[in-house]
């Protein structure tokens, strides 16, 4: 369970600067941020359908939508979204939909522009760290390989010397 809520995040946290990319091309093409949300579940669902990858973040936005269609309320519903997801940048990405929702913000192209700068940069980050940790996990390996040609060198080259 511990593992694949660990895959789970790490998944979540990898796909946000593409969910944010793409929320921000739909609004910025003059979508409602609900319509916006739609149509990114439904390319979804799609997708999911022809090779059956399970996004968890997509599939939380996926019960959200279905929140709404039911009645619930579109700003309680994006922070319920925040909150599910249990990983800060979407409570921050809930957050602001929900402000967009109440105060009918005209920064949210901004802030939401910052918010990807942010995600692309912890992005690389984690793509940093996991590099890091493959290459300490191959260390080992470089170690006896090396070794072994080190071996596979003075072997012949000591018996060079005993047999003259």
């Amino acid at each position: 369970l511990k593992e694949f809520q660990e895959h789970r995040e790490k998944q979540m946290r990898m796909d946000y600067p593409d969910i944010l990319s793409e929320l921000m091309i739909y609004v910025r093409a003059g979508l409602p941020v609900k319509n916006a949300w739609s149509k990114m579940v439904h390319e979804y669902e799609k997708q999911k359908a022809s090779e059956g990858n399970i996004r968890f973040a997509l599939e939380e936005m996926k019960t959200v939508l279905q929140e709404m269609d039911q009645g619930y309320g579109e700003s309680e519903a994006y922070v319920r979204f925040g909150k599910k997801c249990e990983i800060p940048q979407y409570v921050k990405l809930g957050n602001l939909l929900h402000q967009n929702c109440r105060k009918g913000s005209s920064v949210l192209m901004e802030l939401l522009k910052r918010e990807q700068i942010e995600a692309q940069e912890a992005r690389k980050r984690q793509i940093r760290a996991a590099g890091e940790a493959a290459g300490s996990k191959l260390m080992m390996p470089m170690i006896v390989l090396f070794i072994l040609v080190m071996i596979i060198i003075m072997v012949p080259a000591f018996m060079s010397f005993s047999i003259t």
